[in-house]
Parts: structure tokens; C-alpha cells; sequence
């Protein structure tokens, strides 16, 4: 840092090349730009960065599926998209030869209390139609009874997103469900669902996980 007795450059504040000007006391003083930063990511750091870019990549076609889930939380400050990614971040990434992959068997869309679905088979029966069927139980709780099934489809690679959110009674104990757009065979087309039912105006969920992939 040095103080200006020119009176050409008295006064003067800004930057001239890699030199910064600015006031001090009064007077005017000027010193170099700082240079870059030398910085060298750690190996656990760049996996961590590429680990949150697909993890993101991954959540945010979903967005508005989420802010349904979440619409009615407890907490205000819950976000759908943020508490799911850091749901896939903590739980859902695992290193395979040094690069992050996501596992969807361990994702969970959002966390719930009713009871989940049990026994699920799931058959495609063409490009765009399959089937999904569970344990209808043999409980005669009326409203258990009554709880409708919630499917969210997902083809990551082609951000597309069906989403089924009041779909056949718990205990009907299947559905058809037939997809806007037909799948190749080479595309990953994963299956999330749950439950739900609605109380005093709020829509409860079980768990919406990870069902399979057709």
C-alpha cells in the first residue's frame, strides 16, 4: 500500500490496470489487485462437487411432485427440493471407482406415517402401459381402507415426470396405468409411490419411495 503525492492521480479512486485507488483517512492510497487464489481441490472435495451436480440434476425435474408432498408440512421452512436432495446426498450416493452414482432403491421422495405399500409387483405390458399391484391387507379400518395410491414415474435421462397423485383405493390392490409418452427399452423409467389420504383439509402421506423400474 503507498499514498498518491501526485496531484494528477489525487483523488482518484477505482482501478488502472492492476491497481486499485481508493480513500483512506482523508487521503489516497493505492495498492496491487490481489492475484488468483492458488486453491487445489482435495479428491473427497471433487467427488462432493461432482456428487451435489447429479444429485441436483436428478432432483429438479421433480420439483413440483415435491412442493406437493411438502405443501402441507409441519415445518414452513421445509423446501421439497432441498430436503430431497439432501436426502439423495446423505443417503443415496455411493462411490463406484471413484465416481458418485445414484442408487434409487434408497431414495425416499418425502417421509411420511401411513402405512406403506407392501408386497408391490409391477408388470409392463407395453411402451406405455404397465401395471402395479400390492398387498390390499386384510385390515377393515375403514379409513386405512380408503387411502389412495400416489405414483410419481420418472425417466431421469428425459426429465419426463408423470404424476398420479390420487390414484386406486388401498384396498382395490392394483392399478393400470397407461404413460403420456412411450419408453424405449434403453430408458430408465423409475417408479416412486406411497399413500395418501386427507384429514381435516390436509393431505397426509406414508412414505414415497422407491417401488422399481419398468
Amino acid at each position: 500500500m503507498a499514498r498518491i503525492n501526485n496531484g494528477f492521480l489525487e483523488g482518484m479512486t477505482g482501478s488502472l490496470g492492476n491497481l486499485v485507488f481508493y480513500k483512506r483517512n482523508g487521503k489516497t492510497v493505492v495498492r496491487q489487485k490481489p492475484g488468483p487464489r492458488k486453491y487445489t481441490p482435495t479428491e473427497q472435495q471433487i467427488f462432493q462437487q461432482k456428487a451435489f451436480s447429479i444429485g441436483q440434476k436428478f432432483i429438479a425435474p421433480l420439483r413440483r411432485v415435491l412442493d406437493h408432498f411438502y405443501k402441507d408440512s409441519s415445518s414452513k421452512k421445509e423446501d421439497g427440493v432441498n430436503s430431497s436432495l439432501s436426502w439423495v446426498l446423505k443417503n443415496a450416493i455411493e462411490n463406484v471407482d471413484g465416481e458418485p452414482k445414484i442408487i434409487p432403491e434408497k431414495i425416499f421422495l418425502f417421509r411420511g406415517y401411513l402405512s406403506q405399500l407392501e408386497g408391490i409387483q409391477i408388470r409392463k405390458m407395453s411402451t406405455d402401459l404397465f401395471e402395479i399391484s400390492w398387498d390390499a391387507g386384510s385390515d377393515t379400518d375403514f379409513w386405512k381402507q380408503h387411502e389412495k395410491l400416489v405414483l410419481v414415474i420418472y425417466v431421469p435421462n428425459r426429465k419426463l415426470v408423470h404424476f398420479i397423485p390420487e390414484g386406486k383405493y388401498r384396498k382395490e390392490g392394483s392399478q393400470l396405468v397407461t404413460l403420456p409418452w412411450k419408453v424405449s427399452s434403453e430408458a430408465e423409467v423409475y417408479i416412486f409411490g406411497g399413500f395418501c389420504t386427507v384429514q381435516k383439509s390436509k393431505q397426509e402421506f406414508s412414505d414415497i419411495r422407491f417401488l422399481g423400474s419398468i
